[in-house]
């Protein structure tokens, strides 16, 4: 499979170190029925400097910008980058983007679930297309050695939910 050849790949070996390969493969086997369910429009680029925020007299969003990666999926997909990006750099705005976000949007069981395991498959689409950038070794290994926190956060908050 895709999976296997990615991870079976020296540099993304020499990058993961400690984290076992295994273990990756079989949470993703375990986890890809999370997949399943009706799509909607993604911005698939939550960042800080996509979102446009007020403070009258609360936070509030006023505007989304750039959907130039927009795409159909499901909805906990774009909260998996936006909890990694924005909320290390606005932690207080997790709970009110979330507040905003269940008035018109829909928040399912399993909600922080989902969005921890979309974010491991997140991180290994980024993987692979790292694998295919044109830049030299060692650069493609400091930028995945960047990634393996954030799997095995995940892997070991959703193994523990």
């Amino acid at each position: 499979t895709k999976l296997d050849s990615l991870l079976s790949s020296p540099l993304v070996r020499e990058a993961f170190g400690l984290i076992p390969l295994e273990e990756i493969k079989k949470f993703c086997s375990r986890h890809i029925v999370l997949f399943e369910g009706k799509p909607c429009l993604l911005v698939g680029d939550y960042k800080a400097n996509n979102i446009n925020v007020i403070n009258d007299p609360s936070w509030r969003i006023n505007g989304i910008y750039d959907f130039g990666d927009a795409f159909a999926g499901l909805n906990e997909w774009d909260f998996s980058k936006f909890f990694r990006h924005v909320t290390d750099v606005y932690p207080d705005m997790k709970r009110p983007f979330l507040n905003g976000y269940k008035q018109s949007g829909i928040v399912r069981k399993g909600f922080e679930k989902k969005v921890r395991v979309y974010d491991v498959f997140l991180v290994l689409l980024t993987v692979e297309k790292m694998m295919r950038a044109p830049v030299s070794d060692s650069e493609k290994i400091a930028v995945l050695r960047k990634y393996v926190d954030v799997l095995k956060e995940n892997i070991f908050i959703v193994n523990s939910l």
